[in-house]
């Protein structure tokens, strides 16, 4: 699958307490999560936004896909990725496009501090 790697940080836990405090963050801001797999740690939700854009040329990402895994005692790495869709051109008049940087602080956030859309 093609991926274009966005950010990296650490999150305290272990990647399945973190997974699920993600699960948790994504659906109380009405993500619409595609796929998780928490033995993988792989979550993917629909988030429209560019993944590269140049001067004549834009490539947008239709998925963004958070994968967990461990960084040593009771941490937990996560990486954001958008996954490019190719054969995208423009976006539909009723699409709102999202900025990377929205979800990542969201992310970021602690699940007991984050509430709401």
């Amino acid at each position: 699958m093609l991926r274009e790697h966005v950010d990296s940080f650490i999150r305290d836990g272990r990647p399945a307490e973190v997974f699920g405090s993600l699960i948790s963050i994504l659906d109380g801001h009405g993500y619409a999560i595609v796929n998780k797999d928490g033995g993988k740690g792989v979550i993917v939700i629909r988030y429209l936004t560019w993944a590269m854009n140049m001067v004549l040329w834009r490539c947008w990402s239709d998925k963004a896909m958070i994968i967990t895994t461990t960084d040593g005692p009771n941490k937990t790495r996560v990486d954001v990725y958008a996954i490019p869709n190719m054969f995208r051109f423009r976006v539909g008049r009723n699409e709102r496009v999202q900025k990377m940087g929205e979800l990542l602080d969201r992310l970021r956030t602690p699940l007991s501090t984050s509430s709401g859309k």
